[in-house]
């Protein structure tokens, strides 16, 4: 038995140290990649809303806007204060699933192999390097998600706070998060043990803490006729022009190069018979794993077929089955090596395929087609605005197209809030400049993507446009996109950064 005892330690703590060298190894080349690599347009965007800190913003909750925040503190406006929070999230949330697949599903192979999952698809590439809104929400999920395996494990007090705080947590992040909520239910209503947990403190301490979370979100929207619901609800399931085989293939097909071609349908295999075995295996803790995948992946599937369902959304549902597929992996012994290599393989082909494509631009791929290109030339701009800047006096509005431009426009320039604003006060841009208009005799600087005549029409309310100058964004030697600056002087009065009469902010 002492030698039972000493091998298992032995094999614990030798996985546990391959853990952390796979950990320490790739999230240097992460950080590596965030130094080198602009900015994407999003994680501007967010920035932006980093600098105008508020309870919540109209499209997604604040948390994601707090830590970009809290990094500004020590590393200032870098593109390392946008990306600390996606780099020092990713190894909580590998910690996570490690822990879940040692203490939850009982084996340390399976818990290393679990937390590797999130390095060898282009999705957790992408988690663990730019920060969206799906950072917090993948951080509190994974975490969440081991809390409450801890749950069902010990039933101890502290892991149903640590769950309640997880929720919280995650309804701060993104709205994703509510798709937490029937796998709880499930476990404590269809699993006759835990039905008594309804009556208890416990149980309702986690409760309270997810409602506290959602607490700033009610706040912000109450104060803005409820904008930011409206928005979801109407972004979420706005019905597409192109046919459902048209919507649903481009769906699967963002699933399959986000996700991997083999590795994808093994989730979604492992989601269904993992709930099913654990329902008749009366094991609460392998259906709750997999309870806690199905509903959004099954909600974006069906919203898949008559609508655009971009490719990251039900993506933090695949790191509760990760230690799942992880068993599923290394449950045959002869088989493990043939499955890892036919299973994972693609997954890591395609993942360093899009890290290389990202750094070096090596690939002959379509500008339109190629999301690496969203990280190249700001820099770029971000010189010519500075120039533009200084030449009119440090004074001038910079008025961008979208949101997300804008954002990149104030970031690469250096311009202040007051200076920046987005072409038609969409989303949070109509909230921070409704009822203002620039200064009378003010000069300002449109800069737009390929929609020049908007410019002009923009101009009307100035005395003079000036002749516009064309930037060409190259990166490795490849021409990335033209961007067209038009100054315009002497403000007459007229604009108002909102969408025109009868259309809708949501």
């Amino acid at each position: 038995m002492s030698n039972s005892s000493d091998s298992l330690h032995t094999e614990d703590r030798v996985w546990e140290q391959r853990f952390w060298l796979v950990l320490v190894a790739l999230w240097l080349i992460r950080l590596a990649m965030a130094m080198l690599l602009d900015l994407t347009p999003d994680e501007a965007y967010y920035w932006e809303l980093a600098r105008r800190p508020d309870w919540s913003y109209f499209d997604h909750p604040p948390l994601v806007a707090w830590m970009i925040a809290l990094a500004r503190i020590p590393f200032g406006d870098t593109p390392l204060a946008v990306r600390l929070p996606a780099l020092l999230a990713l190894p909580l949330v590998c910690r996570a699933l490690f822990l879940t697949g040692r203490d939850g599903l009982g084996s340390s192979r399976v818990a290393f192999l679990g937390s590797l999952l999130p390095h060898i698809t282009p999705a957790g590439l992408a988690l663990g390097l730019i920060t969206t809104p799906d950072v917090p929400l993948a951080l509190f999920w994974s975490l969440g998600a081991l809390a409450f395996v801890m749950v069902l494990r010990t039933d101890g007090f502290f892991s149903w706070l640590a769950a309640g705080l997880c929720l919280a947590g995650g309804a701060l992040g993104k709205y994703n998060m509510i798709f937490f909520v029937p796998a709880v239910a499930f476990v404590i209503l269809g699993f006759p043990g835990w039905r008594s947990r309804l009556g208890t403190g416990r149980f309702w301490l986690m409760v309270t803490l997810a409602a506290i979370g959602t607490i700033p979100i009610l706040y912000w929207n109450s104060h803005h006729d409820w904008a930011s619901f409206k928005f979801q609800f109407a972004h979420g399931f706005r019905p597409s022009s192109r046919g459902a085989l048209a919507n649903f293939g481009e769906f699967i097909g963002g699933q399959i190069v986000t996700i991997g071609p083999t590795l994808f349908p093994l989730f979604c295999w492992i989601a269904g018979t993992s709930l099913i075995n654990g329902w008749r295996r009366n094991d609460p803790c392998r259906a709750f794993l997999a309870a806690l995948a199905l509903p959004m992946m099954l909600f974006f599937f069906k919203r898949g077929i008559t609508s655009k369902v971009e490719a990251n959304w039900p993506q933090v549902a695949y790191l509760s089955l990760m230690p799942l597929a992880a068993e599923w992996l290394v449950s045959v012994e002869s088989a493990v090596r043939s499955r890892c290599r036919w299973i994972l393989g693609p997954s890591a082909i395609v993942t360093l395929f899009v890290a290389l494509q990202a750094v070096f631009l090596i690939f002959p791929i379509p500008p339109r087609s190629d999301v690496s290109m969203r990280m190249h030339g700001w820099t770029q701009m971000g010189a010519k605005i500075r120039e533009l800047d200084a030449r009119f006096g440090t004074k001038a509005l910079f008025v961008g197209q979208g949101g997300p431009l804008t954002a990149l426009i104030a970031f690469y320039g250096h311009i202040p809030p007051d200076r920046a604003a987005e072409a038609h006060g969409q989303g949070n841009w109509g909230f921070w400049w409704e009822n203002r208009e620039p200064a009378s005799g003010s000069s300002a600087i449109y800069v737009d993507e390929g929609r020049f005549p908007e410019a002009i029409s923009f101009g009307k309310a100035y005395e003079s446009i000036l002749a516009s100058e064309t930037l060409l964004h190259f990166s490795r030697g490849r021409l990335v996109r033209t961007l067209t600056f038009t100054p315009m002087t002497g403000y007459r009065g007229g604009v108002r950064f909102q969408q025109p009469e009868g259309r809708k902010k949501y």
